[in-house]
């Protein structure tokens, strides 16, 4: 990173992947906290106190418990949100 009057470029991750079930499902992973709690994060890691408002200028909200290691609190806010097929958050 450079000082002075030079911009920092942002930063965007893109993931696309292909599942055999429906839109409808995997909107539902991405949006019910219950469902959200049980794949997100990492394999030996649990994600409680999921909280969601999934609607634009909404946010979702989590904390991580890794084994041996500080908790992690995760935050983002929505800015698309359409039901089955977007679904956007930083």
């Amino acid at each position: 990173m450079q000082t002075g009057s030079a911009k920092v470029k942002r930063q965007e991750l893109t993931i696309i992947r292909a599942f055999d079930v429906s839109r409808e499902l995997v909107w539902k992973a991405w949006t019910d906290p219950d469902l959200f709690a049980q794949w997100f994060g990492l394999s030996n890691s649990t994600l409680s106190d999921v909280k969601m408002d999934v609607r634009v200028g909404g946010g979702w909200s989590g904390t991580m418990h890794i084994p041996n290691a500080p908790d992690v609190f995760w935050k983002a806010d929505y800015s698309e949100a359409a039901e089955p097929k977007r679904l956007v958050f930083a």
